[in-house]
């Protein structure tokens, strides 16, 4: 290899290096093979981005850019123009009346109510996990809570950070029990929650501590 100072050549360097440490600690061939693979295959990416040219600002927006393509993040935020949103059907449940989902981000639905009221969700931008398993989940119960409190507005521009929520789950015959305690927003803030869920046959409903401690025993944040 050309041990020049080239961007080129550093990055070259850079993968080589990688993959030499790689093939002496990955012992299966066809691990190694795949791990080989998607380094050269940012390589190609990298090698491609700089024969366009591009130095300071144009290269940093192209890389911020490519970062929200790459993350599935739309370029601009998002709208509640009608163009941008599909219906998926009509509904006679919990007063909702239409339900669309958006073009540009297909975790992000739109909910019509029939007093007129709109409501939004993200499927991909609220994470729950167990404290004590470190295992996340999602529960559409506990996110709608997070919905209230933190509910999404148009236009809209999705980040890269989640609101994690903070749980406690205890399974009891088939069912299980959630003790949800605070949610950390994606700018790092905390807000406490409180609540106490069952999920009985495939059902979620918030109930009282007292119901959850009799179902399922003491709750944590007595302990």
């Amino acid at each position: 290899m050309n041990k020049g100072t080239t961007m080129h050549d550093w990055a070259e360097r850079e993968v080589e290096l990688v993959i030499s440490s790689l093939k002496k600690s990955i012992k299966e061939d066809d691990d190694f093979k795949y791990s080989k693979s998607v380094y050269y295959d940012a390589l190609k990416v990298f090698k491609l981005l700089m024969k366009q040219g591009h130095s300071g600002y144009s290269y940093g927006a192209v890389c911020l850019i490519l970062k929200k393509f790459m993350a599935g993040l739309p370029l601009s935020p998002i709208t509640d123009n009608d163009e941008e949103w599909n219906h998926c059907g009509f509904l006679s449940i919990h007063d909702v009346k239409s339900v669309f989902q958006n073009i540009r981000r297909l975790s992000l639905f739109k909910e019509v109510y029939k007093d007129g009221i709109v409501k939004y969700t993200d499927n991909d931008r609220i994470v729950c996990i167990d404290d004590e398993t470190s295992e996340s989940y999602g529960a559409r119960a506990i996110m709608d809570v997070v919905d209230e409190m933190f509910p999404i507005e148009m236009p809209y521009e999705p980040s890269t950070k989640k609101y994690i929520v903070h749980t406690n789950r205890v399974e009891k015959n088939n069912d299980i029990g959630f003790e949800v305690f605070y949610v950390e927003t994606p700018e790092g803030n905390i807000a406490d929650i409180n609540k106490f869920f069952d999920r009985h046959d495939c059902t979620i409903k918030e109930i009282t501590e007292n119901e959850f401690c009799k179902k399922y025993g003491k709750a944590v944040k007595d302990e």
